[in-house]
């Protein structure tokens, strides 16, 4: 039963260091694009949130 339950908190520890690291991303990327405009920061920040998004959902494992 141990076993089981350190497996769920396991998983349930990465999810919340992947959503922590989208998070950290996104500001990051929006810092660069609030000085220089539709950069390849800009495009970053979408493809770090569509990626935190499949995660969230399930799809990004």
């Amino acid at each position: 039963m141990w076993e089981r339950a350190c497996s769920r908190m396991r998983c349930a520890s990465r999810h919340n260091q992947w959503l922590t690291r989208c998070i950290r991303e996104q500001a990051r990327s929006h810092k660069g694009f609030l000085v220089s405009g539709k950069s390849r920061a800009h495009k970053n920040a979408r493809h770090n949130r569509a990626f935190c998004i499949d995660l969230i959902n399930g799809r990004g494992k």
